[in-house]
């Protein structure tokens, strides 16, 4: 690969990256950094440990500096739940944010570009610290959905420390208010997916035969992400003679409820990016469909 004319010292600042306990946390941004390595540029990735730091999984090519703090809300289920949830939550997540910023503050001098995922709290963290170094903040769905709820002034305030907004999806645009600087609307994380066949009947079943059909959710098993809504309308289609079957790769504080609501199904846990792509190339349905919470959560929800 030719790297680029001009490379760079970049930090990536993020909420949290693989961990043994947890290897699938963040690990979008841990593909970011490692591309961003593979085109020459110096990359370092500034994170909240899981814990007090133990397990942290290396990512090629990228210095790693792990922030140690513990009581914090950004591994597991995940932050956005666990602020819904009460203020112990929010004292660690401001926490963390705090000990985030002193670490940005200590690579500022070194740092020629920055890149932050999630909004709240690391494109804030990164726009008060940058200087005149330019700064992409990225954008995805649950951060998108909290940056929206605060004031105009807050958000035109965290903007103006971005030179470009990354959105992961054409819908979270409007939230960012009338002064958001130059918006880029691209997938995060994302690799083309294999076609395939849609959910319906085949050329086979016209002459008495099913053919099997398998429904895929990847996802972490929370309220939000309704895996329980399709997990009901796969047993239905089971329960009319549908060869269908369903596998579900994550996993979260509802995986132990699921798997003994529907024993039949198959509840892989955590995967790695590799296991999830092959995963993919089989189904024939990638499902996901979200609920709105009684706190007024919703998950964001793409074009």
């Amino acid at each position: 690969m030719v790297p680029p004319l001009n490379p760079r010292a970049i930090t990536v600042l993020t909420t949290s990256l693989p961990h043994r306990a947890d290897p699938v946390a963040g690990v979008f941004v841990a593909s970011m950094c490692r591309a961003l390595a593979r085109r020459g540029h110096r990359v370092t990735a500034v994170f909240i440990a899981r814990g007090g730091g133990d397990g942290v999984l290396p990512v090629e090519g990228v210095r790693l500096r792990a922030v140690a703090c513990t009581g914090h809300p950004f591994y597991g289920a995940g932050a956005p739940d666990a602020l819904y949830g009460g203020a112990r939550a929010w004292v660690g997540a401001a926490r963390a944010a705090w000990s985030l910023w002193r670490e940005a503050r200590a690579v500022a001098g070194e740092t020629e570009a920055w890149v932050s995922n999630f909004i709240v709290p690391c494109g804030a963290i990164a726009g008060a610290v940058r200087g005149r170094s330019p700064h992409v903040a990225v954008v995805h769905g649950s951060d998108a959905a909290m940056f929206a709820r605060l004031p105009l002034a807050v958000r035109a305030r965290v903007l103006a420390g971005a030179t470009r907004v990354w959105c992961s999806h054409a819908g979270l645009v409007a939230g960012l208010g009338p002064t958001a600087p130059p918006v880029t609307v691209r997938p995060m994380g994302w690799w083309a997916p294999p076609v395939v066949a849609p959910l319906s009947r085949s050329a086979g079943e016209g002459a008495g035969v099913r053919a099997p059909q398998l429904v895929l959710v990847v996802s972490r098993l929370i309220p939000l992400k309704g895996v329980d809504r399709v997990a009901r309308a796969v047993a239905l289609l089971r329960e009319r003679g549908r060869s269908v079957s369903l596998v579900v790769a994550g996993d979260g504080p509802e995986r132990a409820s699921l798997a003994r609501a529907f024993p039949w199904a198959r509840w892989t846990g955590a995967v790695d990016p590799a296991t999830r792509d092959a995963l993919m190339a089989r189904a024939t349905v990638l499902a996901h469909a979200p609920r709105a919470l009684a706190s007024g959560r919703t998950e964001a929800r793409p074009p």
